[in-house]
């Protein structure tokens, strides 16, 4: 196989590989929730980490167990307990998305 066709492969594959790998879920069925901001914790360089805390209802009505998300690396201070708008895939409740704006500690 010459150098040219083979380099042509392997960028087709990449450029596929790449389109795989942004897939979109847009087939998916999304709910939306109010989630909760349940715990803030300075970390030691300075950054904050904060629990993210919703209960996804499954599609045939079923409550689920409550969730907890946990971010680290924030700069600032989310506002302990308040309620921020999201959304979550409903047969995958773990993948989320928050749709409202979240309030900041001032500093």
């Amino acid at each position: 196989m010459n150098k040219k066709l083979l380099a042509g492969v392997l960028l087709v594959l990449v450029i596929v590989g790449g389109l795989w790998a942004m897939r979109t879920t847009s087939g998916e069925e999304w709910q939306q929730a109010r989630a909760e901001i349940t715990a803030v914790e300075r970390m030691d360089d300075g950054t904050y980490a904060y629990s993210l805390t919703y209960t996804p209802v499954w599609p045939d009505g079923r409550t689920a167990e409550p969730i907890s998300q946990h971010a680290f690396g924030a700069a600032k201070a989310p506002v302990l307990g308040q309620q921020i708008e999201m959304r979550y895939l409903a047969q995958e409740p773990v993948i989320y998305e928050i749709l409202g704006e979240m309030k900041w500690e001032a500093q």
